[in-house]
C-alpha cells in the first residue's frame, strides 16, 4: 500500500464512523422521545472514539442529546481534541524522514 492509498482508507473510515456515529446519537435521541430501547451510553462513546467524534458531537448538538448528562457530555467534547491531536501526532511523522 502507498501512502496515498493509507490516507484515503483514513478518510474513507473516518466518514463512515462520523456518520455512523451522528446516526446512533440521533437514532438513541429519537429513541428517548418515544420511549423505546435505547442505545447504551458505552456504545454512543466507542462509536466516537474510533472515529466517529465529529459526527457524534455534532449530533449530540443539532439533536440536543446528552448535551448536560455527565460524563458523556464532557466525553463527547474531548474526543475531536483528542482525534485532532493524534493526527496532528500522524501528520508529523509522516513528514520527517
Amino acid at each position: 500500500m502507498t501512502g496515498t492509498e493509507d490516507v484515503r482508507d483514513i478518510v474513507l473510515w473516518l466518514i463512515v464512523a462520523n456518520v455512523g456515529a451522528f446516526c446512533l446519537m440521533v437514532w438513541d435521541k429519537e429513541a428517548a422521545r418515544i420511549g423505546s430501547w435505547r442505545i447504551s451510553e458505552k456504545t454512543l462513546i466507542l462509536s466516537s472514539l474510533v472515529g466517529g467524534s465529529i459526527g457524534a458531537l455534532c449530533a449530540s448538538i443539532l439533536a440536543r442529546h446528552k448535551t448536560r448528562k455527565q460524563p458523556i457530555a464532557t466525553i463527547l467534547r474531548a474526543m475531536p481534541l483528542l482525534h485532532a491531536g493524534l493526527a496532528l501526532f500522524w501528520a508529523e511523522r509522516l513528514m520527517l524522514p
